[in-house]
């Protein structure tokens, strides 16, 4: 079986390593894709010499046109942060928000460390409504061709995307 691992950058490969190794042991050709160069180092070497494991470093990368998803998605993240099962996930919100500040301007504004935790205490009819217009929101959006390009020219059998 061929398995695509796409993630953020192999420093994460430390999470499910032994899971790596295991499958490729079995004879699963594991491929993996960091969206980010850096940290090849820290692939294990039991992987980055195992003859079932491959890492690609010309993984498909986002277009700029990806950049409105990428704001919409954080936008979403952050205001879920503020629905009643959340509102206490103070650090939660914080990290959202702080990805949010730097996506919009393209990483050039920072969330200052002495900005108050604001909680919106959204009720159940905002917190339906906010979901339903993410969702068709989300709908419209046009698919990234060069990621759809790149998982064809994989022809993976089983997909793993990490956040």
């Amino acid at each position: 079986m061929r398995i695509l691992f796409v993630l953020k950058g192999l420093a994460l490969v430390r999470h499910f390593d032994e899971t790596l190794l295991r499958l490729a042991d079995k004879g699963h050709q594991v491929i993996l894709a960091p969206m980010k160069l850096g940290y090849e180092d820290l692939l294990p070497q039991a992987l980055a010499t195992h003859v079932n494991c491959d890492v690609l470093f010309a993984s498909a990368k986002r277009t700029e046109s990806a950049h409105t998803a990428t704001m919409l998605r954080q936008a979403h993240d952050y205001l879920r942060y503020h629905e009643p099962a959340l509102a206490q996930a103070s650090a939660n919100r914080r990290r959202a928000l702080t990805h949010l500040l730097q996506t919009v301007p393209d990483g050039t504004r920072a969330l200052s460390g002495d900005t108050p935790d604001l909680l919106l205490s959204l009720n159940a009819t905002e917190v339906r409504r906010l979901r339903k217009l993410f969702a068709e929101v989300e709908k419209i959006l046009p698919p990234a061709t060069m990621i759809e390009e790149f998982i064809s020219a994989q022809r993976p059998d089983v997909m793993l995307i990490t956040p």
